[in-house]
């Protein structure tokens, strides 16, 4: 995640929220490409509609979203609203014919100027989101716990792989 705001005399800290559609590959193999795509779109619409104005959005891929947001000086005034914008993004919506829900988990990031470079961040952040996904929750925000617990889940996954 980068800094998107460069005021002068103030310490940018932008949140990163990847956003991931759960049910994305349910749709994809019940009702094709195309009601994903119009999925996608509904989410991303709604996504961007509920960004303030410093928020930024960009599709990472498949039914991934990052949401960048500048100027906000604490992390826990963060998660709240992101819950609540979460539940917004996943109202019902009608496609081929069929009335869809899908949820979203989001990983939660603090980025400090200097700490960590984007690339970092966004894995951090993604790191987060799947550990929500695991949860069944909206948001996780990632930390050094759920990094160590991440490591070494991965670890155990290579070491049981090669037996």
């Amino acid at each position: 995640c980068v800094s998107l705001d460069g005021a002068p005399g103030r310490t940018p800290s932008p949140r990163c929220q990847p956003q991931g559609v759960k049910q994305f590959k349910d749709v994809n193999d019940t009702f094709g490409h195309e009601a994903v795509d119009e999925l996608l779109q509904v989410f991303a619409n709604r996504l961007d509609h509920g960004l303030s104005a410093n928020g930024v959005l960009a599709r990472l891929g498949d039914d991934e979203f990052a949401v960048v947001m500048d100027g906000m000086e604490d992390i826990s005034a963060v998660v709240e609203p992101v819950d609540r914008f979460g539940f917004e993004v996943c109202r019902p919506v009608e496609i081929a014919g069929v009335n869809m829900t899908a949820s979203s988990s989001a990983g939660i990031v603090d980025a400090r100027p200097g700490e960590a470079d984007g690339s970092t961040m966004l894995c951090r952040a993604h790191m987060a989101m799947y550990h929500a996904k695991r949860l069944h929750r909206s948001s996780v925000v990632a930390n050094a716990d759920l990094e160590r617990i991440s490591i070494r889940r991965t670890d155990l996954i290579n070491e049981l792989s090669r037996e």
